[in-house]
């Protein structure tokens, strides 16, 4: 009985997985983030910031810093602020370990996409009323 309850659970896990840990930036204490703005933010889209390997990668202002790191079982999302811009860049990740392409090109961390999110919406999302 008891095994088939644990099968149960880990079933559950995947078929729906739990809400990510959010920590600052830098700290490791965080809280988890409730399920309604982890769905809300997965289905966030914003200007995208790939710009192409020819054209320097990703779009930036070169003030962006690290203000908020998800992490899930399989994934971390990260988020850098940008004064300049007023806005969040959301960088999804299945891999953080540094790897280059089966070229042995691009070495370095390759997130599943990137796009740029108004401060507004997610700091309505997580609920942070510090302003950036």
């Amino acid at each position: 009985m008891i095994l088939f309850v644990v099968l149960l659970q880990a079933l559950s896990c995947l078929l729906n997985p739990p809400a990510p840990f959010m920590t600052e930036w830098g700290h490791s204490s965080g809280k988890w983030l409730a399920d309604e703005p982890w769905v809300e933010l997965q289905t966030l889209s914003g200007r995208d910031l790939w710009l192409g390997y020819e054209n320097g990668g990703w779009e930036t202002t070169g003030d962006e810093y690290g203000r908020y790191k998800l992490t899930g079982n399989d994934y971390e999302v990260w988020l850098f602020y940008s004064p300049t811009r007023q806005e969040y860049d959301l960088l999804p990740f299945a891999n953080t370990t540094l790897f280059a392409d089966a070229k042995n090109n691009h070495y370095g961390l390759h997130p599943c996409g990137g796009w740029a999110v108004e401060e507004s919406i997610v700091d309505r999302i997580i609920g942070d009323r510090e302003g950036g």
